[in-house]
């Protein structure tokens, strides 16, 4: 019997977080166009997560590949989060010089969650090492030419979309409305100001604290 994964079933039955991600990812890409809007989406998700407790966000110093752990009744689950626009290549590693020795050295530990414009995906374990051994070292895996940057590696577009394909056999996915209303950068400086402001509020509320 199939079980589907524990983080899955959960917002399978918060279609409300469900929205509200589909519609905060696409506001998100409305008004941020450089690179960090991967970084931007997934602070969104874990501070979503986080609201509704949930989740334990990992300390990066400790362990890069986990980016937060899902509270199960076993105890805490790792999951890598990952987020993209459109399906391709993810990006594994940032850092280094990709030398087949190094990519070869490297094993998952945990589950990957992967979000696209289209819908939320894990990737299990035992179906990324199965994707993996199938189709072999020079398919699986992506690793920059010599005409990029050549630092980091990663998974290929086609093993994420076979990954995808394991994904939606297994039920571990959940697919996210298209949103076609878009917002404006007025509408997105009036939000960062309101956030800012609250932010500085904080900030005068523990200097009193600390004061008396």
């Amino acid at each position: 019997m199939v079980r589907v994964d524990p983080l899955i079933s959960l917002l399978k039955g918060r279609r409300d977080v469900v929205e509200f991600l589909a519609k905060g990812f696409k506001a998100l890409s409305d008004v941020i166009k450089t690179p960090d809007i991967g970084m931007r989406r997934q602070e969104l998700f874990i501070a979503t997560l986080r609201r509704l407790g949930i989740i334990e966000e990992a300390e990066e110093q400790l362990k890069r590949e986990v980016d937060f752990y899902l509270k199960t009744d076993q105890g805490l689950k790792p999951y890598s989060l990952k987020t993209m626009k459109d399906v391709g290549i993810i990006k594994i590693a940032w850092n280094g010089f990709p030398s087949r020795e190094r990519v070869e050295s490297f094993r998952f530990t945990c589950p990957i969650v992967y979000i696209t414009g289209k819908g939320i995906y894990v990737f299990e374990l035992e179906d990324i090492e199965s994707v993996k051994e199938e189709m072999g070292f020079d398919d699986f895996w992506w690793i920059p030419g010599g005409t990029t940057n050549p630092r980091g590696f990663g998974i290929s577009k086609g093993a994420v979309e076979k990954l995808i394909e394991r994904a939606e056999s297994k039920g571990n996915y959940i697919p996210l409305r298209e949103i076609s209303a878009e917002i404006r950068r007025e509408d997105y400086l009036e939000a960062f100001y309101e956030m800012v402001k609250r932010l500085v509020e904080k900030i005068d509320e523990r200097e009193r604290r600390l004061g008396d």
